[in-house]
């Protein structure tokens, strides 16, 4: 667990940031990872942040575990590779809503309020099963907006949140930025998922640049099925809500016909396609490896491995359909880490 000094310290350097002469130095990016099972993802995202990513930043892991087991070793892990782990209170009282999406908004709520509010620079909120794949500069793709997220919209209200998946946030230039609050709960008489509070910040603050990031989802869960999509196109995913939104207009597989009536995710016959998507060589052993559920964001620079939940039992073991899955994301890592 950090320790209030080290709290401190990381607190003076990210945010007062240096003077040297007359010239000042950028502070860093600050990356937010939320932890909850899969401790050994930990190294997985430090390692591909390390090599692809072009900005100079500094990685917290707020500890949101709610098994003993898995919170000591999620702090084992972070002491191991020397990573600032904070560990989020789990005596709050819950939001209202699946206890999931709760404790997730209640992580970063603390997180928010503990270091994320008082930094002076760009902050990144990345789910702990986000990879970066691809060389990518921060800054360089915010290009003066004050924030960027992929948009959820909760059905059948139609409110647009920020999902915290994945979201970048210029603390330095963001109005009033004690108001963003990623709650879930009700708006507008719906459910809202965890985000969904983003929208009484965006609605009061219209003039805010919002950059909306892409996003390309490949073999959703039971995708399989005849009027399931495989994949989803741009203009529906943008807005979509991940699990409660509309189904894609524009029906498109990736899955031939011939692996779909064999109920087989393991399709070669896609390779064009897949290319013709902005997929790398690497990316399509992945999806023909019989991956499902992943999502690419970001011009396909960042990796959601998605269903972290569904891959591991309530001790934070892999079950087989996690097994497999991590399997095929670890070689996958592997060969991408190796890249020159």
């Amino acid at each position: 667990m950090l320790s209030k000094k080290h709290l401190a310290k990381i607190f003076f350097w990210l945010t007062v940031g240096l003077s040297i002469g007359s010239e000042s130095v950028t502070a860093k990016i600050l990356i937010f990872s939320y932890a909850f099972n899969l401790p050994d993802f930990i190294e997985k995202q430090v390692r591909t942040l390390n090599k692809f990513l072009e900005d100079e930043f500094e990685l917290v892991v707020f500890n949101n575990a709610r098994k003993k087991n898995l919170e000591e070793r999620i702090t084992s892990e972070c002491k191991r590779l020397n990573i600032a782990c904070i560990r989020v209170p789990q005596n709050v009282p819950l939001m209202p809503g699946p206890a999931c999406s709760s404790h997730h908004a209640g992580a970063i709520r603390y997180s928010l309020e503990t270091l994320g509010y008082q930094h002076d620079s760009i902050l990144v909120l990345l789910d702990s099963d986000m990879f970066l794949t691809r060389n990518f500069c921060i800054r360089d793709y915010l290009d003066g907006h004050q924030l960027a997220a992929w948009m959820r919209r909760s059905q059948p209200s139609g409110v647009q949140f920020m999902w915290p998946g994945i979201a970048f946030i210029d603390m330095a230039n963001l109005p009033d930025k004690e108001q963003l609050c990623f709650d879930i709960g009700s708006v507008k008489g719906a459910y809202v998922d965890t985000g969904g509070h983003t929208y009484h910040y965006l609605k009061a603050h219209p003039n805010t640049s919002l950059k909306r990031l892409d996003m390309l989802r490949i073999n959703r869960r039971h995708s399989i099925e005849p009027f399931e999509r495989t994949i989803s196109c741009d203009k529906c995913t943008q807005g979509q809500s991940m699990i409660y939104g509309p189904l894609c207009k524009h029906p498109r597989h990736i899955i031939c016909e011939s692996c779909r009536a064999k109920k087989t995710y393991k399709c070669t016959h896609n390779t064009q396609e897949l290319r013709e998507l902005g997929l790398g060589q690497e990316e399509i052993e992945l999806i023909q490896g019989g991956m499902k559920y992943i999502e690419f964001y970001a011009n396909k620079a960042f990796l959601h491995y998605k269903d972290g939940m569904g891959s591991t039992d309530q001790n934070g073991n892999l079950t087989e359909h996690g097994k497999f899955k991590t399997t095929l994301m670890n070689e996958y890592l592997r060969k991408i880490l190796a890249q020159s």
